[in-house]
């Protein structure tokens, strides 16, 4: 069983030369879960000294842009579970566009399932994004004083998590915590596929959002090669598929 963190650490260090120790802060925010590691590299294997985690990363992103967005149309939600998925959808995809321009029309069914236009503006958007801000900021001083009371210099951050393509986001914990960010030009997937389960549908199915991830990457370098058999792996902190 492979932690997720030690993928992550492992993925970008993997040419890592024998006898370098480092010390490693990974920030994991993907759909379901924030998840932040120190991890340690003594040379010879990868270990985690200290892990804390929150319930709260991108899905709960995607519930407060909805919900800001049936308050600023003055709607209610629609019932209707299809649609509501669908609306959801619209609020992941469009989380990056609003954070690159000065706003976004996003498409939303209200409680009719009338289709609505509603525009979120970027400042909109970065005072929800804020709030969640909040929330891992917590969480990451917490783990750092951790690691410090374990002798734990922290030197480098990766991120890892669809959240963490926030280049808002990366901004405003680098410039809190100082440390030096090795994630450029990263695919920010990992192993758990918890917080996507709710948006699997014929086009995203799990077995393709685990196919691309970390997790899977390492065990297959670790095991030499990847069978069909994806059914079978298991992921600290994931989902197990049967």
């Amino acid at each position: 069983m492979l932690d997720e963190a030690v993928s992550v650490a492992v993925n970008k260090f993997d040419d890592i030369s024998t006898g370098d120790e480092r010390n490693i802060l990974v920030v994991d925010i993907g759909g379901g879960t924030t998840d932040i590691s120190g991890v340690k590299y003594d040379g010879k294997q990868f270990l985690v000294i200290v892990n804390s985690g929150i319930d709260n990363a991108g899905s709960w992103l995607d519930d407060n842009i909805y919900r800001y967005l049936l308050r600023k149309s003055n709607v209610s939600p629609t019932n209707n579970e299809r649609l509501k998925l669908s609306n959801l959808e619209e609020c992941r995809a469009a989380k990056e566009l609003v954070e690159n321009f000065n706003q976004r029309n996003f498409q939303i069914f209200d409680s009719n399932n009338i289709k609505r236009d509603v525009i979120l503006t970027h400042k909109e958007y970065e005072e929800i994004l804020l709030k969640f801000y909040q929330q891992v900021e917590m969480l990451l001083s917490k783990t750092i004083n951790e690691c410090k009371v374990k002798k734990m210099d922290l030197e480098y951050v990766i991120y890892a998590g669809g959240i963490c393509s926030s280049n808002m986001l990366r901004g405003l914990i680098n410039s809190k915590f100082n440390l030096m960010d090795i994630s450029y030009n990263e695919d920010f997937k990992v192993a758990t596929a918890k917080g996507n389960a709710r948006y699997v549908n014929m086009n995203n199915d799990l077995h393709n959002i685990i196919n691309y991830s970390f997790g899977v990457d390492m065990m297959s370098r670790c095991n030499g090669e990847l069978t069909a058999g994806i059914e079978n792996l298991i992921f600290k902190g994931g989902l197990l598929l049967k």
